[in-house]
């Protein structure tokens, strides 16, 4: 039968050398400190091994959930809430189960959880390392740059491992619906597009996501296809190119381009 009522949690006094133990049935006591704190303490034995845990402050009011984990999650129970738990426990306890230890592991797996998401970097994070890693300094970086920013603006707070191939495919549709002085808007969605594959590649290697959800996208999904165009120039533009590309100042093609033309 229980043991405590109301009254005797609030009014019992401390002791200033030692604890205070008020037994109520069911393994449940309630703990006086010697500055005065009380708090629930439930006590059994499992496998052979003594347990007391910590189940909350002791609170006439107490908390406002229903459930037994709740009560918990919240840290303040009455002395019927205390009860409830008790006698909860007691019940798990009759069916070869630890409720302290059960309670502590899902603890444990929710901090671990916590911490792989927290780890998990964003898609403007990604971007941030990939262009550090491999773009900056380069004669493209501005370029690059630009475009993965205006992926970033769409989708740039989503954690990457989250993205959806529907998540990027909407981002880019609707950037190929502004417009962009002297250039198809849908052009510019198929270069972020190549850009945004490079990333998606730099973080699947990182193992930020197991697969990148956007390798098999082309842009001819977007209908963002590049203009092609037959130009036959004259023999002496062809003499004005080859003085270009040798003039670095009027070319700002990377190396490698310059020497692909010089094999022609």
């Amino acid at each position: 039968m229980p043991k405590l009522a109301d009254a005797k949690c609030r009014t019992t006094r401390s002791d200033p050398n030692a604890d205070v133990l008020l037994g109520d049935g069911n393994g449940l006591y309630l703990r006086i400190r010697p500055g005065g704190t009380r708090v629930w303490i439930i006590d059994y034995q499992v496998a052979g091994h003594r347990r007391k845990t910590n189940i909350g402050n002791y609170d006439p009011k107490g908390g406002d959930a229903e459930s037994v984990d709740g009560l918990l999650a919240g840290g303040s129970l009455s002395l019927a809430q205390a009860r409830y738990v008790a006698a909860s426990w007691k019940a798990l306890r009759r069916e070869g189960r630890d409720p302290a230890a059960e309670r502590d592991a899902a603890a444990a797996a929710a901090e671990a959880t916590k911490r792989a998401a927290a780890a998990q970097p964003s898609v403007r994070e990604v971007i941030e390392r990939f262009l550090a890693q491999h773009i900056e300094g380069k004669r493209s970086a501005p370029t690059t740059r630009y475009l993965l920013n205006r992926l970033a603006a769409a989708i740039g707070e989503l954690k990457i491992r989250d993205v959806t191939r529907k998540d990027v495919i909407a981002a880019l549709e609707k950037i190929a619906e502004g417009q962009r002085a002297g250039r198809s808007a849908k052009q510019l969605a198929g270069d972020i597009l190549i850009a945004a594959k490079r990333v998606w590649r730099f973080a699947e290697s990182r193992e930020w996501v197991g697969e990148s959800c956007i390798e098999r996208l082309k842009r001819g999904d977007l209908d963002a296809r590049p203009n092609k165009r037959d130009v036959a120039l004259r023999l002496d533009e062809l003499a004005e190119v080859w003085r270009a590309l040798g003039d670095p100042t009027r070319c700002q093609a990377e190396p490698v381009t310059c020497n692909s033309y010089d094999l022609i």
